[in-house]
């Protein structure tokens, strides 16, 4: 076996093995022709792989429900071969598990930025909420993946939209500290003053987590610092709450007199 790490669990691999056995068209992925061939290869290893799991996906019929589950999962796990042969088969690209998660925000959220990018041009409602009002571009934003939040605001993704907490994308890579994110979507036209449940601002998130640059990044741009949540706290007073001196002595300095 190739000594790479693999998403796969011990369970998948073993149902794959054994489907992948049933057809004599193919090896399975503990033969002697997997190991030989691939020791050393980690690449060759994964495009093997990746052969025999398509082949259990076309040999193995399974219900419409177990088809989105599967392309949730692939997707998540970042399967490009196997979320392009569910999609190819026709299962839906913006289908819908019970839980509510959907592949595209899956995928987002886990930085398969070429899951992501396969998916939209497959049909995939790139605003598609899923549970907890969670859209592809808040989940990319609360993860921290900034090629998937690029890819999504050059697609037209919506910059403003809220998840159950009112959080937008902005709130998130503010309070991440993704400087390059929080300009991104600044200059795509996100709320800068775009209010949480807490009444808290993307500064507000950014000062409680004392992320400096961040907090310069939107003052810069015209963040309204006088904002006060629903306990009467402004940015600074988080600033100052949270121990972060520094924030709190940049945002003291900007305040009016």
């Amino acid at each position: 076996m190739c000594d790479v790490k693999w998403k796969y669990s011990m369970k998948s691999w073993k149902t794959a093995d054994r489907r992948a056995r049933q057809d004599p068209s193919g090896p399975s992925p503990s033969s002697k022709w997997f190991r030989r061939r691939c020791t050393g290869h980690p690449l060759r290893y994964r495009a093997a792989l990746a052969s025999v799991l398509l082949a259990c996906t076309l040999l193995t019929p399974v219900a419409a429900d177990g088809e989105a589950d599967a392309l949730i999962k692939a997707a998540r796990q970042g399967e490009l071969g196997v979320v392009r042969a569910l999609v190819g088969s026709g299962t839906d690209p913006d289908a819908r598990s019970e839980e509510g998660r959907t592949p595209l925000t899956e995928a987002s959220a886990s930085g398969r930025v070429d899951i992501v990018e396969f998916l939209v041009r497959a049909g995939a409602d790139i605003d598609r909420r899923a549970h907890g009002g969670i859209t592809p571009l808040i989940a990319a934003a609360a993860n921290g993946h900034y090629p998937v939040i690029g890819f999504l605001v050059g697609e037209g993704a919506h910059l403003d939209l809220q998840d159950r907490f009112d959080m937008t994308a902005l709130h998130y890579a503010a309070k991440l500290g993704m400087l390059r994110a929080v300009a991104l979507l600044a200059d795509a036209g996100a709320n800068l003053n775009a209010l949480s449940a807490g009444n808290e601002t993307p500064l507000f998130a950014a000062a409680s987590k004392g992320q400096h640059d961040v907090v310069v990044e939107l003052m810069a741009r015209g963040a309204d610092a006088e904002v006060r949540n629903r306990r009467g706290l402004t940015p600074l007073d988080a600033a100052r709450n949270y121990g972060h001196p520094e924030v709190a002595a940049l945002l003291d300095s900007r305040a009016p007199r």
